[in-house]
């Protein structure tokens, strides 16, 4: 019976990325909900409270509450079309919101230690996310195996090679996260063997290649600058050579991906060429109607579809901005309803800019984006201040999820649907373990 609530948390964070699967998911969320809300009234709420009335969550949860508001008030006083927004901000921010309460509810149920430990909490929540990328590197393997030819841009079982590369970039965080904190401070938390660990690495980065995402290659090497950082900041363990030797090692293996990619994906060639055709948006109207011609490039050739729209969309997305600071209604297809509005264009209506900060900006105006980057703001300097003073799994891995994040919120529409919800859930079990951790050290020293 133990091992239930880790399999039922296991299970939902695979269920997270599979497609047509939103009952089942609500259903495990529900599951866990209670059996945490009960489990916290069982043991008490002065864990509840530590969390809450400590002076570092205190910031995090007054901004979210403020955002929430202020989006509400939004909605209601300002959007162009007040039910379309509510609903938006019923489905797609408050209940990502809950979802990190359920975060946090796990994690201080973890500090029991009875049902499971902070370790086996974050194994199992990772075991359930590389499930997904475990089942597709053997899909990949077979099928080079038979037809002598890698395949590309697949997404396995989540459908997407998108979705599947955010799962891959979030494991790569924690691996190296987990990889650095038992080098520096001989922790473990993942409960693998470090042989295994480097085993997983490797299946990591062969998936990045599978899915074939020029955004999770881009990431990777700022997450390569990332990891370096942590693992070289007042290291005392190394020589410096041998750290430098290291890190060098470390930035070659995670630029490998980037490599690959330049290499083999056509798209890279043309990008530069795309950009003064994607911004003339009244010459070429194919970003608002594909029924229109697909644009050429100056020696006759179409354009990339996926370089074209994404770089017309963000140009016409930061027009839109200009135009309407104030925002239009929090809604993750902003973008589409800015178009109606601008274009006259009726079926544009459910499209999104392929950029959640343009739709967030679009959706809430420029105040509204202020206050969510003050609150991620806020939430890296916190994991970067708690690292420097103890360097740890959660604050190495916090800071990662965070700025792995807002870099693929600016191409990519990630605050939207069970993205968004993995992503809050995952906050809050990382900030509650970090505090925990903060607190545990507090006492042992006194």
């Amino acid at each position: 019976m133990k091992l239930l609530p880790l399999a039922l948390i296991s299970l939902l964070f695979f269920i997270f990325s599979i497609p047509g699967t939103n009952a089942l998911r609500y259903l495990l969320a529900v599951i866990l909900l209670v059996f945490s809300i009960y489990n916290c009234y069982s043991i008490g709420f002065d864990k509840v409270r530590i969390i809450l009335s400590n002076k570092y969550s205190r910031g995090f949860f007054l901004g979210l509450l403020i955002l929430t508001v202020y989006i509400l008030v939004h909605s209601i006083f300002i959007s162009h079309e007040m039910y379309w927004s509510l609903k938006e901000f019923k489905g797609h921010w408050l209940t990502p919101v809950l979802f990190l309460f359920l975060g946090i509810l796990l994690a201080i149920i973890s500090q029991r230690k009875t049902l499971f430990t902070p370790s086996s909490l974050i194994t199992a929540i990772f075991l359930g996310m590389f499930a997904h990328i475990l089942y597709l590197d053997i899909v990949a393997l077979k099928a080079l195996y038979t037809f002598d030819n890698l395949i590309s841009r697949y997404g396995g079982l989540t459908g997407s090679p998108v979705l599947a590369n955010y799962l891959t970039n979030i494991l790569i965080a924690f691996t190296f996260a987990e990889l650095i904190s038992r080098h520096r401070i001989n922790v473990r938390t993942l409960q693998f063997s470090n042989f295994f660990l480097i085993i997983i690495l490797f299946i990591l980065l062969f998936s990045q290649v599978v899915e074939g995402m020029r955004h999770g290659v881009i990431s990777l090497f700022f997450l390569g600058i990332a990891v370096i950082y942590f693992y070289y900041y007042q290291n005392k363990r190394l020589p410096k050579k041998t750290k430098i030797f290291t890190s060098i090692a470390i930035f070659l293996l995670l630029i490998s991906p980037l490599i690959y990619s330049f290499k083999f994906d056509s798209r890279w060639a043309t990008l530069i060429q795309t950009i003064p055709i994607a911004l003339d948006t009244e010459t070429n109207k194919f970003w608002q109607d594909r029924s229109q011609k697909i644009p050429k490039l100056p020696d006759g050739r179409q354009v990339s579809v996926s370089n074209y729209e994404r770089m017309a969309w963000i140009y016409k997305g930061l027009e839109y901005i200009t135009k309407t600071p104030i925002g239009l209604g929090f809604g993750r297809n902003a973008f589409g309803h800015s178009i109606q509005l601008n274009e006259g264009l009726d079926s544009a209506r459910g499209r999104h800019s392929h950029s959640s900060i343009i739709d967030l900006t679009l959706g809430i105006g420029v105040l509204g984006l202020i206050l969510w980057l003050v609150i991620l703001w806020y939430l890296l300097t916190l994991f970067l201040k708690f690292f420097i003073k103890s360097p740890n799994f959660y604050s190495i891995s916090g800071f990662m999820l965070i700025s792995g994040f807002f870099f693929r919120s600016l191409v990519d529409s990630n605050m939207r649907d069970h993205i968004f919800q993995q992503f809050f859930l995952l906050l809050g079990v990382i900030i509650v373990l970090l505090l925990y951790e903060k607190l545990t050290r507090k006492n042992e020293s006194s």
